[in-house]
């Protein structure tokens, strides 16, 4: 497990060191809406909910979805894409996203832990998202 970890730490430092700020083209509040499937063992379930993306040229982002704010592990740019690792209660994203002109497109992939006992993988999920800048 130490291993692991290792190498995530270094794929992580590795990826930071080839990206920087945000811009101010970028920076700004954007709005549009997130579609999020989720797989279980009881079937799949769609849910399409407001997303809301502020970004700062300090780099400071705020993400809300579904009138949630979002927690953040990890948020990194370059000049025309973004990745962060977010928490949600027992929910972890990982969301990528493209800055458009004045539009962002994004994916994601999750997983849903029931924190149990017992704990296990409750869903996998995988969203789609498009922003409009406000």
């Amino acid at each position: 497990m130490g291993s692991c970890r290792m190498v995530c730490a270094a794929l992580v430092m590795a990826a930071a060191s080839s990206l920087q700020g945000v811009t101010p083209d970028q920076a700004g509040s954007y709005s549009g809406t997130i579609k999020t499937i989720a797989v279980s063992a009881s079937g799949k379930t769609a849910v399409k909910s407001e997303m809301q993306l502020t970004v700062a040229v300090d780099n400071t982002t705020t993400i809300t979805i579904g009138g949630t704010p979002q927690g953040f592990l990890t948020l990194f740019y370059n000049a025309t894409d973004g990745f962060c690792w977010l928490v949600g209660g027992t929910e972890f994203n990982f969301l990528t996203f493209n800055f458009k002109g004045s539009s962002i497109k994004g994916t994601g992939a999750g997983l849903r832990i029931n924190v149990g006992p017992p704990e296990f993988i409750e869903a996998s999920t995988s969203s789609k998202f498009k922003l409009k800048k406000q």
